[in-house]
């Protein structure tokens, strides 16, 4: 199984990279918006049983995100900091749980949950590549980093209603390899080294909201994995459930420091 899960990681990992660093300007927003299809149909699992009514659901927000992109009615930073306070109640509500969430609620609220990500990631792979690689290379060596600690010194629950695999070793583990690997970046990438320290920290902290959030909605619905489509990880939504809270912090901290 570690294997296979390592297998996967680099695969997927390599698709994205080679997307955003080998590709021509365009090809990193179609690769995305279809990463991020993906990620609704699945989201849908959520609210759904019967494939025709996944089926509408993708549809109408893949159309509704159309809009809003071909006739730029979006605006970037009204929408980050709108998701920021959006995920701040998220944080908030996990203290809270156990609690049922209604169907209807995670329906409706799929757009702001799953579009202002998207949004992120489509404008920071104009802005700047290293920014968006930035961002990816942090979640992942969290990830990693967490996983690794956790499953070899892991011992105090870090939210054991919601998620109980993981543990404050594997966020701290997770944590310090984000933080090496952040300082290999700044310097690869000639980026402000003390600002990305400052947003590797916040990413790594945002990245667990994204983690918890979606488990919470997995254990609502009975789910183990959001899909099938990587083996050892589950789904897409399963690989972009940090990321779909981190870029919205790491966007604002950006904006914060003065560098957008």
């Amino acid at each position: 199984m570690l294997v296979s899960r390592a297998i996967s990681a680099i695969f997927y990992g390599l698709i994205i990279i080679g997307s955003i660093v080998y590709s021509p300007k365009a090809l990193p927003n179609i690769f995305f918006i279809l990463l991020w299809l993906i990620a609704i149909w699945e989201w849908s699992g959520f609210i759904f049983s019967r494939s025709i009514n996944k089926i509408l659901f993708t549809s109408l927000l893949l159309v509704f995100f159309c809009f809003l992109f071909f006739y730029s009615v979006v605006n970037i930073y009204l929408i980050s900091y709108l998701a920021l306070f959006i995920w701040f109640l998220v944080f908030v509500s996990f203290y809270f749980y156990p609690y049922e969430i209604k169907p209807i609620f995670i329906g409706f609220s799929a757009p702001l949950f799953l579009l202002p990500s998207l949004f992120i990631v489509l404008y920071l792979s104009q802005v700047s590549i290293y920014y968006l690689l930035s961002l990816f290379f942090i979640v992942w060596a969290n990830d990693v980093g967490a996983y690794m600690a956790g499953k070899t010194i892991g011992k105090v629950k870090l939210a054991c209603v919601i998620s109980p695999n993981k543990t404050w070793e594997g966020a701290i583990g997770g944590s310090i390899l984000a933080l090496f690997v952040t300082f290999l970046s700044a310097i690869i990438f000639s980026l402000p080294l003390d600002i990305f320290i400052f947003l590797s920290l916040i990413v790594t902290f945002s990245s667990i909201i994204g983690d918890l959030f979606i488990s919470m909605l997995k254990r609502n619905s009975g789910m183990k994995d959001t899909g099938n489509l990587l083996p050892s990880h589950g789904g897409i939504l399963d690989r972009i459930d940090s990321i779909l809270a981190s870029s919205v912090f790491f966007f604002v901290g950006l904006d914060i420091s003065g560098i957008l």
